[in-house]
């Protein structure tokens, strides 16, 4: 969505069945763009109008650094469990 990418979105929270009803910028055709390009980072259903969904669309609009890779699942962390810089921050002068 060129909207998206202007503005270096970070997140989209979405309800499917407003989507599907073209309701917004997030028609049926951005949905299925999404599903196959950005991550679902929460899901809530409920009792109507389909599913709200929070995508992380950073990968798509060349927003905020995305996170670093899950290891095992979990984000990295430093001993504290606080989460670690970007790896490529780390190497840096």
């Amino acid at each position: 969505v060129p909207a998206l990418v202007e503005r270096r979105a970070d997140y989209l929270l979405v309800s499917t069945g407003l989507a599907e009803r073209g309701f917004g910028i997030a028609r049926p055709s951005v949905l299925r763009e999404l599903d196959g390009r950005a991550p679902v980072v929460f899901v809530h259903a409920g009792p109507g109008l389909g599913e709200l969904r929070l995508y992380d669309v950073r990968g798509i609009t060349g927003g905020s650094d995305p996170p670093e890779p899950l290891q095992d699942g979990v984000p990295p962390a430093d001993d504290r469990g606080m989460p670690t810089p970007r790896a490529a921050a780390e190497e840096e002068p």
